[in-house]
């Protein structure tokens, strides 16, 4: 038991619910998770439509070897992200009706799915052009 002071005491498994998800919200790890997530998504589409603006084809090279190499990083957090949703469930909201739940979970899943076709289209998309990816090169 962690006892934190005379009148509080948490055992480790309070402390256990508020990093995982429980049947009414989400825990912290699925919160990190999807700002994470947000973020890289954020700079990777930031980075890729800024690489058209830039004046010669070197910066744009550069540019999209960033993008790149950010995309290997991403791989890691989306599948992580997506492993630990279908682990952790969909947790439901005060006052959610099954319908609303039911959508929810759908919406949810067709944005995971729409990343993770980008991610592996990306690299086909390059292939196709007869170029190599170079990874933090």
């Amino acid at each position: 038991m962690l006892a934190i002071d005379e009148n509080l005491r948490l055992t480790a498994w309070e402390i256990d619910l508020q990093f995982k998800d429980n049947p009414s919200n989400y825990g912290w790890i699925s919160i990190l998770l999807h700002w994470l997530t947000a973020c890289i998504v954020l700079t990777l589409w930031f980075i890729a439509d800024s690489a058209s603006i830039l004046d010669t084809q070197q910066e744009q090279r550069q540019q999209i070897s960033l993008h790149i190499s950010i995309a290997v990083i991403a791989y890691l957090f989306l599948w992580l992200r997506i492993g630990w949703r279908i682990k952790s469930g969909h947790p439901r909201l005060d006052n959610q009706s099954d319908l609303d739940h039911k959508v929810a979970k759908l919406a949810h899943a067709l944005l995971l799915l729409a990343m993770a076709v980008l991610l592996l289209t990306g690299p086909l998309v390059v292939w196709s052009g007869g170029h190599e990816i170079e990874v933090f090169g």
